[in-house]
């Protein structure tokens, strides 16, 4: 035969009883939704059954234990999930900041590419322009040089017809002269011849 308390025993073992199969009841399930201790507690005073009556003051302290063990968990679990949720708002901020970082470095990288290949095509132009001015210059200078050979040639040119032009004159006064002389040896012979 069942009594009340062997009813509220069997009750407890099978609260007690494991709940996954391996004998780890789940905090929060192991606190009873209604507590059976004001029947015990009842129970007991009736019966002046001092083992309910204890059961109940244990049952009692038990279930305040359970509540607030349940209670810390709800508190402990609230702070982790807040600062889960800190943490993934820092791993977030993190990586954000990473990828402007990386956006940042790629667009400067960029920039200086950009930089470099003006520079090298205006190094390009101002060595072409200088090349084209050296260029210039030596063509310049050896028209210069020809032209100055040209002139120091045809000055040459002019001296030496110049001084042919005198010899041939000499020659020719030199001839005439000595034809001059022989006419005059020959006119004073002729006159000695007829003197005679």
């Amino acid at each position: 035969m069942l009594t009340l308390a062997s009813r509220t025993d069997e009750g407890e073992r099978r609260r007690k009883a494991p709940a996954d199969g391996h004998g780890a009841v789940p905090l929060v399930e192991a606190v009873p939704k209604r507590s059976r201790t004001p029947v015990k507690d009842v129970t007991g005073r009736l019966l002046k059954d001092d083992v309910l009556t204890e059961q109940a003051e244990v049952q009692r302290a038990r279930v305040s234990q359970l509540r607030k063990a349940a209670e810390n968990i709800a508190a402990a679990e609230a702070k982790q999930a807040v600062a889960d949720r800190q943490l993934e708002e820092r791993r977030a901020a993190a990586e954000r900041k990473e990828a402007d970082a990386a956006e940042k470095a790629k667009a400067e990288k960029a920039q200086n590419a950009e930089r470099e290949k003006r520079a090298k095509a205006n190094a390009r132009r101002r060595a072409s322009r200088q090349k084209k001015t050296a260029t210039h210059q030596e063509q310049s200078r050896k028209q210069a040089v020809a032209e100055k050979a040209t002139t120091a040639k045809a000055a040459d040119l002019d001296a030496k017809r110049a001084a042919l032009l005198e010899r041939k004159q000499a020659v020719a006064a030199k001839d005439g002269a000595r034809e001059m002389g022989e006419a005059a040896d020959a006119t004073r012979q002729r006159r000695r011849a007829g003197s005679r």
